[in-house]
């Protein structure tokens, strides 16, 4: 690695906490590494004017954003936004270098990665910590600019080619209109480092392909990088979805358990919602989970595959297909970049070409860090606004609402994707409501858990308490451009939660009426099912007409945006009123 790239104290700071990685190799070598980067960061003197960085008190906004991704109380696009991710990077840059310095040949950490996975896990490093140029670059293309302003104006009449994922739009000033570039020519300069180490990455594997060693996925990971490489140097716009499709085929054809994924990610950043987002990652099976990773295969999967198969339709079908042909998993990721520096999904059922899951089936990831990191900050929120908090906050389990929430929303996008029936919905509709029907479909899929006795009434009715109160984080970011589409469900789950009875407000606090979980299952299941079938009639209007009813606030809504929502400038009256 370039000492260009390392962080100054990197090496000297290994080398002191090096001994604690003693007789750890392969995934628990890296979940070590992970939890002592997040302490060293926290506490060592090296770090403290990073954290200060908006002053000494809002020490611990600036943290809570470092550490855990979690950007409550800090305006999107704004300075102290960009500031504070900048300190993101930087913490994931202290990630990056002890994985890097511990797989060198001298480190002395006895890591057990062959060469082909030493070879992956370094090299993701280095590019990982090459994406930060380009991920803010690219935000402050698409948002906080006239251009944005522009777009948000006359996104209903917007030609759709601008919509093409790889293209930044501009706005010509002498003609009023819109035109766009290609990611290739507008990123020039921030890609040419990027792209120069993924050639030095294919040195590394053109070398072990010809030292004669096998190593399985090899020539899939070859296959897949150099045409990686071929869509970061692109500058022909009219060839980038060709080149992105491929790019997404030969992915699918990577079946190791390390897993680079791309920039394969759109409509969570920019104003239109259809540009491809900044965030290269690389993911390890967790073998820690498999009891896990197999109830969600046999129990969860299996009960949606059943009911799907009994609308017996077209997209059910094509959805089935995916699922059945899937790579479904929890993951370790050791360290992060580009959006997920400031939104990490804790769940993801990609890519979401339909003509690529039809093909080739999806891959599903699973986050329980960042599960975890939810869970958290939503105790938090449940002590603030719920009576009776310490019991509903033992009703938040990690494991629990990956088996019995985030899984059934992942594998959900993989059926009835509204990528589907793109043609006939807006083009943020698909984004805007994909997120709500998915939610919905992990509600739905509660109750066939259930039916299907693989979860008790007390589960079930936890399991609706649990969800319900995950969505305090989406009252608590309600300006969050990239939450818009959850905070949307939110927004739709509350006022039917209100409408039966289910959540009310007593003496400033809310109240869970438990008896009425069974209710309030079935009017979600049945607006779930409004919603499938509008996709199979192609029903577009229909479909925009639900998401615009979805957006309609209700008193409790307002309650929770008043109780909830911090901003940057109210953050430290919160903190000291909560002293």
């Amino acid at each position: 690695m370039a000492s260009s790239l390392l962080l100054q104290s990197s090496k000297s700071l290994f080398n002191q906490y090096k001994s604690g990685f003693s007789n750890l190799s392969r995934i628990p070598l890296l979940k070590k590494i992970v939890s002592v980067t997040d302490e060293i960061f926290a506490t060592h003197q090296d770090f403290q004017q990073d954290l200060n960085i908006l002053g000494e008190e809002k020490q611990s906004l600036v943290a809570q954003a470092a550490i855990h991704q979690n950007f409550e109380g800090i305006t999107d696009f704004t300075e102290e936004f960009y500031k504070i991710v900048d300190v993101c990077n930087k913490r994931q840059q202290l990630a990056r270098d002890f994985v890097y310095l511990a797989l060198e040949k001298d480190s002395g950490v006895d890591h057990l990665f062959n060469k082909f996975d030493s070879a992956l896990l370094r090299h993701a490093a280095m590019i990982s910590g090459q994406y930060h140029p380009f991920y803010v670059k690219w935000m402050k293309a698409v948002q906080g600019n006239k251009v944005a302003e522009e777009l948000e104006k006359r996104a209903s009449t917007i030609d759709r080619k601008l919509t093409n994922s790889y293209t930044i739009i501009l706005l010509d000033e002498a003609t009023n209109e819109f035109y766009d570039v290609s990611y290739g020519e507008f990123f020039k300069n921030e890609f040419a480092p990027i792209i120069n180490q993924f050639s030095e990455l294919l040195n590394d594997l053109y070398s072990l392909r010809n030292s004669g060693e096998n190593y399985e996925d090899l020539e899939a990971y070859i296959k897949y990088i150099e045409k990686y490489r071929e869509t970061l140097i692109e500058t022909d716009k009219e060839k980038l979805e060709t080149l992105n499709t491929e790019l997404d085929e030969l992915w699918m054809d990577v079946k190791s358990y390390i897993q680079y994924v791309h920039d394969i990610e759109y409509g969570y950043g920019d104003v239109l919602r259809c540009k491809s987002i900044p965030d290269f990652s690389c993911r390890l099976v967790d073998e820690e989970y498999e009891s896990t990773n197999n109830f969600i295969k046999t129990k969860v999967q299996g009960s949606m595959v059943e009911y799907f198969k009994s609308r017996n339709t077209e997209i059910a079908d094509n959805g089935i297909y995916a699922v059945e042909n899937s790579m479904c998993s929890i993951y370790s990721i050791p360290f992060h970049c580009g959006q997920s520096l400031s939104f990490k999904f804790s769940g993801q059922s990609i890519p979401n070409r339909t003509e690529v899951k039809n093909k080739k089936g999806v891959k599903i990831y699973f986050d329980p860090v960042a599960t975890e990191s939810r869970r958290h900050q939503t105790i938090s929120l449940v002590n603030k606004v719920c009576e009776n908090s310490e019991e509903l906050a033992s009703y938040i389990n990690t494991i629990d609402t990956i088996k019995n929430h985030i899984a059934a929303h992942e594998i959900g996008h993989a059926i009835y994707n509204l990528e589907f029936i793109k043609e006939h919905i807006k083009v943020d509709t698909k984004s805007l409501l994909e997120e709500p029907r998915a939610e919905l479909t992990a509600l739905f899929t509660m109750r066939l858990l259930h039916k299907n006795g693989h979860i008790s009434s007390e589960e079930l009715s936890r399991s609706l308490a649990s969800f319900a109160m995950q969505d305090f984080r989406r009252f608590a970011m309600f300006d969050k451009s990239s939450l818009r589409p959850y905070i949307i469900s939110a927004i739709s789950t509350y006022k039917i939660y209100e409408k039966l009875g289910y959540v009310t407000i007593k003496d400033d606090k809310l109240h869970f009426d438990h008896s009425k979980s069974d209710l309030v299952l079935s009017n979600m299941g049945d607006l779930f099912e409004r919603i499938l079938d509008c996709e199979d009639k192609r029903s577009g209007e229909e479909l925009e007409k639900i998401l615009k009813d979805m957006q309609s606030h209700s008193p409790l809504v307002d309650w929770l945006v008043n109780k909830l929502f911090i901003t940057i400038n109210n953050y430290q009256n919160e903190k000291e009123n909560n002293k």
